[in-house]
């Protein structure tokens, strides 16, 4: 699950990170309404019952998320996406939830792919995290200042530097 940045240059930040401690990091970058789109490949009864009773939404598919939606249905048939809407407080009511609940069958992280975006027409790509559990690189937008991006960065005990949109530069 992936969606591609739409400004020139982007916030990366490199470095393992747990997933409560990536929630509690991101948060403030978040508002009201913002998605927050979560991956998983093997998701657990439990932990699709949670999400859904916080009001998230199970996606078995959806057009422009899934790079490689079918090879990977191939290897984790069960996996979807759940779309959660950022509340005043952002994942509080997740972050509530033990360690038990927020596991898939094959890991302990609730996710494996992380992205955000602001609806609206046009929607606005905010942050993506492929592979955020297995060594991904988090992105976030270039519409977030540097302050913002460091503030992060210095949450998550990583760094974050400027680059060009590795998305755009590919497309070149």
């Amino acid at each position: 699950m992936d969606l591609p940045l739409d400004t020139l240059q982007v916030w990366q930040i490199d470095g393992a990170v747990g997933p409560r401690d990536f929630l509690k990091g991101i948060a403030p970058l978040l508002s009201p309404g913002d998605v927050a789109m979560f991956g998983s490949y093997e998701p657990t009864e439990k932990l699709s019952d949670a999400l859904e009773s916080l009001g998230a939404i199970r996606h078995l598919h959806l057009d422009g998320y899934f790079m490689s939606f079918y090879a990977n249905r191939s290897e984790h048939p069960n996996g979807c996406a759940f779309e959660y809407t950022i509340k005043n407080t952002p994942f509080e009511d997740i972050l509530q939830f033990d360690e038990q609940t927020l596991s898939q069958k094959d890991i302990s992280s609730f996710y494996d792919h992380f992205l955000a975006f602001r609806p609206g027409i046009p929607k606005v790509p905010l942050i993506t995290f492929h592979d955020a559990v297995c060594g991904g690189t988090l992105y976030l937008s270039g519409h977030y200042s540097r302050s913002d991006a460091e503030s992060v960065a210095n949450r998550l005990s990583l760094k974050a530097s400027l680059v060009d949109n590795p998305v755009l530069k590919f497309q070149e």
